[in-house]
């Protein structure tokens, strides 16, 4: 069921949580310009995003990074989800990549946009957010298990397979299924590869 939210005197109330500064003051202006809308607060994780929340700061809206420091943009979402579900989440980052849009859609947020986008862009979905009028795509892109995160976690530390095997509660052969099926999907064909690239997707933070 879609939730609608009403415009304060402040217009739309968004808290934006980046730890890109300069990139989150300059969108902070820019957004303050549109008629509708607040950036009522500029957080540098998601740790500092939920304390204000605790304290009884309540947005409209969170715009959020996902690869924060403290805490990570995954783990707001479904803080969020869990105790604030009225509040809209639109996905803010640098990484373009189906496997991490489809993530944080099902883990809760309600859209999910490029850095890379064109400001038209952002603000249209912006928009449709927080009113409710966006919709996702019915054609979602395959997700990740809780067990093939964990793998791909897991496989970018220096354990070998048999304790990421002990670590994940299953079987060796099961491990190297998971990682046969990865090296296949991302054209990889080493344990490095495999690690660098989730890496530097941005479907696993490393540290």
């Amino acid at each position: 069921m879609k939730t609608t939210h009403t415009p304060t005197k402040l217009g739309f109330t968004i808290i934006y949580a980046d730890d890109h500064i300069i990139l989150r003051q300059a969108l902070s202006r820019q957004v303050n310009v549109l008629k509708g809308f607040t950036v009522i607060k500029q957080l540098d994780n998601g740790q500092q995003l939920i304390e204000a929340l605790q304290n009884g700061l309540k947005p409209d809206l969170v715009l959020l990074a996902l690869n924060m420091p403290v805490l990570d943009g995954y783990d707001v979402i479904k803080w969020l989800k869990k105790n604030h579900p009225e509040i809209k989440i639109l996905v803010f980052t640098m990484f373009d990549n189906e496997l991490i849009k489809n993530r944080c859609i099902s883990n809760g947020a309600d859209a999910f946009i490029s850095k890379a986008s064109e400001l038209g862009n952002f603000y249209k979905i912006l928009k449709d957010v927080v009113t409710g009028n966006y919709l996702s795509s019915s054609d979602k892109p395959k997700s990740l298990s809780d067990r093939e995160y964990q793998f791909l976690q897991l496989v970018c530390t220096d354990l070998k397979y048999e304790a990421i095997a002990y670590k994940m509660k299953c079987s060796l052969r099961l491990v190297e299924r998971i990682r046969n099926d990865f090296f296949k999907e991302f054209n990889i064909n080493n344990r490095t590869s495999l690690a660098l690239y989730v890496v530097k997707m941005g479907i696993v933070f490393n540290g």
